[in-house]
Protein backbone atom coordinates (compact mmCIF):
# COMPACT_ATOMS: atom_id res chain seq x y z
CA UNK A 1 0.00 0.00 0.00
CA UNK A 2 1.42 3.44 -0.89
CA UNK A 3 2.56 5.68 1.97
CA UNK A 4 -0.17 8.30 1.32
CA UNK A 5 -2.93 5.68 1.71
CA UNK A 6 -1.42 4.46 4.97
CA UNK A 7 -1.40 8.03 6.26
CA UNK A 8 -5.05 8.53 5.30
CA UNK A 9 -6.10 5.26 6.93
CA UNK A 10 -3.92 6.00 9.94
CA UNK A 11 -5.76 9.29 10.47
CA UNK A 12 -9.23 8.07 9.50
CA UNK A 13 -9.44 4.97 11.71
CA UNK A 14 -8.99 6.81 15.07
CA UNK A 15 -11.54 9.46 14.03
CA UNK A 16 -14.12 6.84 13.09
CA UNK A 17 -13.42 4.84 16.26
CA UNK A 18 -13.94 7.96 18.39
CA UNK A 19 -17.18 8.84 16.59
CA UNK A 20 -18.55 5.32 17.07
CA UNK A 21 -17.61 5.38 20.76
CA UNK A 22 -19.40 8.72 21.29
CA UNK A 23 -22.53 7.48 19.49
CA UNK A 24 -22.46 4.32 21.63
CA UNK A 25 -22.06 6.34 24.86
CA UNK A 26 -24.89 8.70 23.91
CA UNK A 27 -27.14 5.69 23.17
CA UNK A 28 -26.41 4.36 26.67
CA UNK A 29 -27.46 7.73 28.13
CA UNK A 30 -23.94 8.46 29.38
CA UNK A 31 -23.70 11.68 27.35
CA UNK A 32 -26.24 14.45 26.85
CA UNK A 33 -28.10 14.20 23.55
CA UNK A 34 -26.31 17.02 21.80
CA UNK A 35 -25.04 20.34 23.01
CA UNK A 36 -27.98 22.68 23.40
CA UNK A 37 -25.56 25.59 23.49
CA UNK A 38 -24.89 25.04 19.79
CA UNK A 39 -28.02 23.16 18.71
CA UNK A 40 -30.45 25.73 20.13
CA UNK A 41 -32.77 24.41 22.80
CA UNK A 42 -35.59 26.81 22.25
CA UNK A 43 -38.49 25.92 24.55
CA UNK A 44 -36.51 23.36 26.58
CA UNK A 45 -34.14 25.95 28.07
CA UNK A 46 -35.07 26.63 31.71
CA UNK A 47 -32.65 29.55 32.11
CA UNK A 48 -35.14 32.38 31.64
CA UNK A 49 -38.61 30.84 31.95
CA UNK A 50 -40.55 27.78 33.06
CA UNK A 51 -40.88 25.17 30.32
CA UNK A 52 -42.87 22.15 29.17
CA UNK A 53 -40.94 19.20 27.72
CA UNK A 54 -42.15 15.96 26.19
CA UNK A 55 -41.61 12.53 27.76
CA UNK A 56 -42.94 10.03 25.20
CA UNK A 57 -46.71 10.66 25.18
CA UNK A 58 -46.70 12.81 28.33
CA UNK A 59 -45.83 16.43 29.08
CA UNK A 60 -43.57 17.53 31.92
CA UNK A 61 -43.78 21.06 33.24
CA UNK A 62 -40.49 22.22 34.76
CA UNK A 63 -40.47 25.32 36.95
CA UNK A 64 -37.85 27.25 38.89
CA UNK A 65 -39.56 29.54 41.42
CA UNK A 66 -36.37 31.60 41.93
CA UNK A 67 -34.04 32.84 39.22
CA UNK A 68 -31.28 32.93 38.36
CA UNK A 69 -30.30 29.37 39.21
CA UNK A 70 -26.99 29.73 41.05
CA UNK A 71 -23.89 27.60 41.56
CA UNK A 72 -23.27 26.27 45.09
CA UNK A 73 -26.76 27.42 46.17
CA UNK A 74 -29.95 25.50 46.85
CA UNK A 75 -32.13 25.77 43.74
CA UNK A 76 -35.66 24.40 44.05
CA UNK A 77 -36.99 22.82 40.86
CA UNK A 78 -40.63 21.79 40.45
CA UNK A 79 -42.02 19.15 38.08
CA UNK A 80 -45.56 18.19 37.04
CA UNK A 81 -46.41 15.34 34.66
CA UNK A 82 -49.65 15.41 32.68
CA UNK A 83 -51.32 14.08 29.57
CA UNK A 84 -52.01 17.64 28.34
CA UNK A 85 -49.38 20.35 27.71
CA UNK A 86 -51.27 22.81 29.94
CA UNK A 87 -51.03 20.43 32.92
CA UNK A 88 -54.57 19.06 32.60
CA UNK A 89 -55.11 15.36 33.29
CA UNK A 90 -52.15 14.96 35.68
CA UNK A 91 -50.20 11.72 35.94
CA UNK A 92 -48.51 10.45 39.10
CA UNK A 93 -44.89 9.59 38.27
CA UNK A 94 -43.42 6.52 39.95
CA UNK A 95 -39.90 6.84 41.40
CA UNK A 96 -39.12 10.21 39.76
CA UNK A 97 -35.43 11.12 39.77
CA UNK A 98 -33.74 14.13 38.21
CA UNK A 99 -30.06 14.03 37.33
CA UNK A 100 -27.70 16.70 36.04
CA UNK A 101 -24.62 16.58 33.83
CA UNK A 102 -22.36 18.84 31.83
CA UNK A 103 -20.39 18.04 28.71
CA UNK A 104 -17.42 17.38 31.01
CA UNK A 105 -17.57 15.09 34.11
CA UNK A 106 -18.74 17.04 37.17
CA UNK A 107 -19.67 14.21 39.54
CA UNK A 108 -22.93 12.46 40.34
CA UNK A 109 -25.86 14.83 40.77
CA UNK A 110 -29.06 12.78 41.20
CA UNK A 111 -32.04 13.85 43.26
CA UNK A 112 -35.18 11.90 44.12
CA UNK A 113 -38.28 14.04 43.70
CA UNK A 114 -40.68 14.43 46.62
CA UNK A 115 -44.26 15.69 46.54
CA UNK A 116 -44.41 19.50 46.63
CA UNK A 117 -46.93 21.39 48.79
CA UNK A 118 -48.99 22.12 45.65
CA UNK A 119 -50.95 19.00 44.61
CA UNK A 120 -49.68 17.32 41.45
CA UNK A 121 -46.22 18.89 41.66
CA UNK A 122 -42.95 17.25 42.71
CA UNK A 123 -39.80 19.01 43.80
CA UNK A 124 -36.08 18.65 44.31
CA UNK A 125 -33.72 21.02 46.09
CA UNK A 126 -30.65 20.96 43.85
CA UNK A 127 -27.10 22.16 44.57
CA UNK A 128 -24.74 22.16 41.59
CA UNK A 129 -21.11 23.28 41.43
CA UNK A 130 -19.59 25.83 39.08
CA UNK A 131 -17.50 24.33 36.31
CA UNK A 132 -13.78 25.17 36.56
CA UNK A 133 -13.72 25.69 32.77
CA UNK A 134 -16.21 28.54 33.08
CA UNK A 135 -19.00 26.69 31.26
CA UNK A 136 -22.42 27.45 32.72
CA UNK A 137 -24.60 25.02 30.69
CA UNK A 138 -26.12 22.12 32.64
CA UNK A 139 -28.32 19.34 31.22
CA UNK A 140 -31.16 17.92 33.31
CA UNK A 141 -32.83 14.56 32.80
CA UNK A 142 -36.03 13.59 34.60
CA UNK A 143 -36.62 9.83 34.66
CA UNK A 144 -39.77 8.18 35.97
CA UNK A 145 -42.26 5.41 35.28
CA UNK A 146 -45.86 6.04 34.24
CA UNK A 147 -48.40 3.42 33.20
CA UNK A 148 -45.67 0.81 33.60
CA UNK A 149 -43.43 2.48 31.00
CA UNK A 150 -40.12 4.23 31.69
CA UNK A 151 -40.15 7.89 30.64
CA UNK A 152 -37.44 10.50 30.19
CA UNK A 153 -37.60 14.27 29.74
CA UNK A 154 -34.55 16.42 29.07
CA UNK A 155 -33.92 20.12 29.52
CA UNK A 156 -31.01 22.50 30.01
CA UNK A 157 -30.15 25.73 31.74
CA UNK A 158 -27.30 28.09 32.43
CA UNK A 159 -26.12 28.27 36.01
CA UNK A 160 -25.20 31.75 37.29
CA UNK A 161 -22.17 32.26 39.52
CA UNK A 162 -22.64 32.04 43.27
CA UNK A 163 -24.20 35.17 44.76
CA UNK A 164 -21.68 37.43 46.53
Amino acid sequence: MPRSRRLVWGALVPVLATALYLVWMQGRGALPAGDPGTAGLGATDLTGADITVVAADLFVQVAAPARPLRAFSTNRLLFRVARQADGADPVTPVDPVVSFAMTMPMGDHRYALVPAPTPGWYQADVVLPACPSGSRRWFGTLEFTAAGQPRRAQFAFDLAPKAP
